[in-house]
């Protein structure tokens, strides 16, 4: 669900009025907060703000109800994704 906020939208302070969902509404602040720098909001160690779990599309407190061949799919998934393409099912056997 989309909300409206008002947000700064780059370096020279310009506001404006935009639809936001939460994924997009925290990684606004996140720039916003480290100056417009997305290597800044990769590398951020400040972990006492709020928003530091929501980061890159996390949500701490949802849970994937996955059947067995789901959540072997997710897993192949994140590991090619870790590993390349280079990374193939036959390597887990």
């Amino acid at each position: 669900m989309a909300v409206k906020h008002k947000i700064v939208v780059n370096t020279s302070g310009a506001i404006e009025e935009k639809e936001l969902n939460l994924g997009k509404a925290v990684r606004a602040k996140c720039l916003d907060c480290s100056a417009w720098s997305p290597a800044e909001v990769r590398d951020c160690v400040v972990e006492l703000c709020q928003l530091h779990p929501f980061r890159f599309g996390k949500d701490p407190g949802r849970k994937l109800n996955l059947t067995d061949e789901q959540r072997a799919e997710l897993s192949a998934r994140m590991r090619r994704n870790i590993h390349g393409n280079e990374y193939s099912a036959e390597d887990d056997e």
